[in-house]
């Protein structure tokens, strides 16, 4: 996350209309979280064992997720981890801009 900023990562994967799952690790607090992702919008989100149940938990693991300056990060596509194809596909999606904004307006708040 030294070198390529998490919000560059989720733009790549929503172009790409990527499926499957991205776990970030914050080595600076000791987090880790994951985002599916289904042709490349969010369809859930997690923050160590917790899963994001609505929006407003889905944006604050986005947005905590974001924070993080160092760490690694990991993309496993669909059919080779946890957003395997035996899965149901989730009904709801986010797509990456409109995170990213609202992450920007609560930052933008906090400050």
């Amino acid at each position: 996350l030294h070198e390529l900023a998490l919000a560059d990562v989720l733009q790549l994967l929503e172009l790409g209309r990527k499926s499957g799952t991205l776990r970030v690790r914050d080595e600076t607090r000791g987090l880790t979280g994951a985002l599916q992702f289904i042709d490349g919008a969010v369809c859930g989100a997690r923050l160590g064992a917790a899963e994001a149940e609505d929006d407003a938990a889905l944006h604050d693991v986005v947005g905590t997720l974001l924070d993080a300056s160092a760490g690694r990060f990991v993309f496993t596509p669909r059919g080779e981890g946890d957003c395997g194809d035996d899965e149901p596909p989730p009904t709801a999606r986010w797509r990456v801009e409109a995170l990213l904004v609202e992450a920007a307006r609560r930052a933008d708040e906090w400050a």
